[in-house]
């Protein structure tokens, strides 16, 4: 149970970690964009990278199977 929590913890800051240099790419900056905007479009981006990368980061800690 504890790697499990160990896999959540990793890849929720994993995700969040991501999400900057990825609306950077993307073009969205906090100065240049309305935070009406830039809030919503950051949070999904967070959510789509936590789900895609859950299962990778469940596999290397030998969990894959919970996720």
């Amino acid at each position: 149970m504890f790697l499990i929590f160990v896999v959540f913890s990793i890849n929720g800051s994993f995700a969040t970690f991501i999400a900057k240099p990825l609306m950077s790419f993307i073009g969205l900056g906090k100065e240049t964009t309305s935070a009406w905007v830039f809030w919503p479009v950051r949070i999904i981006l967070i959510f789509i990278v936590y789900q895609t990368t859950l299962p990778i980061v469940g596999f290397c800690f030998g969990q894959f199977d919970f996720f």
